[in-house]
């Protein structure tokens, strides 16, 4: 398949009550430079209709990461018929295609209509490092399926502006942030803040 240049759709599903864990698998996946992570409070606007921009955004993503909790599993209402469009999704997809990836937040038995999918858990704590790995080795295998190139992050240069001129720096910003293996960790204004930043940020 064409290689394309665009991120990974990688869609969030979760009861609003997880939203805490949710929030920082988000924040990593977004660190990732080949994945486009959808979490509502991210990317919902005010103004917009949340449950079509919901639905459209399921129906466009490239994966599903649903999260399983006591919350989600047991909980009545959207969270069921956000699953429900998932799957309605799921079944248009060839059988070994890479696309609902269940996540258990905790020790909660699978949904019946998720048992078929291999989960991953999140917990405890101390297998969070080794389940991301296992999350992100299931997106690459989607990703190249569909043609998406996969950005290691040991090949991503990490970068710190450093100027005294905001204009300047947000300038360079927007210009380095359209370089794939470029990643601006940080800012800084004075040469103090600089040093500070360098020693906590660690850029290359």
């Amino acid at each position: 398949m064409a290689e394309t240049k665009r991120k990974l759709k990688v869609f969030l599903c979760h009861a609003s009550e997880d939203k805490k864990a949710v929030r920082e698998l988000y924040k990593r996946l977004n660190a990732e430079k080949w994945v486009n992570p959808w979490l509502d409070e991210e990317k919902l606007l005010p103004g917009q209709d949340w449950d079509f921009e919901i639905e459209k955004a399921v129906e466009e993503t490239d994966a599903v990461i649903v999260f399983l909790s006591n919350n989600s599993v047991s909980k009545e209402g959207y969270i069921q018929k956000e699953i429900k469009k998932i799957l309605d999704v799921a079944d248009e997809k060839p059988e070994d295609t890479i696309f609902v990836i269940p996540l258990r937040l905790e020790e909660v038995p699978p949904l019946r209509r998720l048992e078929k999918w291999h989960y991953v858990d999140w917990f405890p704590k101390t297998q969070q490092e080794n389940s991301y790995k296992q999350i992100l080795l299931s997106l690459e295998t989607r990703a190249s399926r569909i043609g998406i190139k996969v950005i290691p992050r040991e090949s991503i240069i990490k970068i710190l502006i450093v100027d005294d001129h905001k204009i300047v720096v947000d300038g360079l910003r927007m210009t380095l942030e359209r370089i794939p293996h470029f990643e601006v960790v940080g800012v800084a204004y004075t040469a103090d803040d600089a040093i500070e930043q360098t020693s906590k940020l660690s850029p290359d």
